[in-house]
């Protein structure tokens, strides 16, 4: 049984019967200072998310274990960008409608796949709010470029493509 009561979802009273799985949703907003409050009863480890439009996004795990009052702090970093023109490189024409495919490196060393998308009719490819750390791409079969990003660091980069098996990256 659930209950919202007094002003909106400020406060929450719910009851279950012993031995039930809780499984609870909260969303709110920060206040002027960036704070938000939520008061969470359960014991079992809650995914906190937080998203802004102006930074990347975070998912982090929460255990509730019934103690005092868990004080988290979440410090919203500015994401990065990468822009990327490829031209022909005989010809310098953009290479239109191709495909990119972009990848982060983890913290094992492993590369994992972080987007597909297609350049614009003038050869462009932009991503953003891409967290620090290393990259690589290519154009459809063209060998991987790697860079690295600083936090919140934009980064723009002209790719000429050749025959296959042959990059320029300036």
């Amino acid at each position: 049984r659930w209950t919202d009561e007094y002003c909106g979802n400020a406060f929450q009273r719910c009851e279950w019967s012993a031995g039930e799985d809780v499984h609870l949703r909260w969303s709110g907003s920060t206040d002027a200072r960036g704070e938000a409050r939520a008061d969470i009863a359960s014991r079992a480890t809650q995914d906190v998310t937080v998203s802004h439009p102006d930074f990347l996004g975070q998912v982090l795990p929460l255990t509730m274990n019934g103690a005092a009052p868990v004080e988290l702090v979440i410090r919203l970093v500015r994401g990065g960008s990468l822009g990327l023109t490829f031209l022909d490189e005989r010809s310098r024409t953009p290479l239109a409608r191709k495909s990119v495919e972009i990848e982060q490196r983890d913290a094992e060393g492993s590369w994992q796949r972080w987007d597909q998308l297609r350049t614009d009719r003038e050869g462009r490819a932009l991503i953003e709010r891409l967290p620090q750390g290393r990259w690589r791409f290519r154009l459809e079969e063209q060998p991987w470029s790697e860079l690295t990003l600083g936090e919140g660091e934009s980064v723009s980069r002209v790719v000429e493509c050749a025959e296959p098996g042959t990059v320029r990256l300036y």
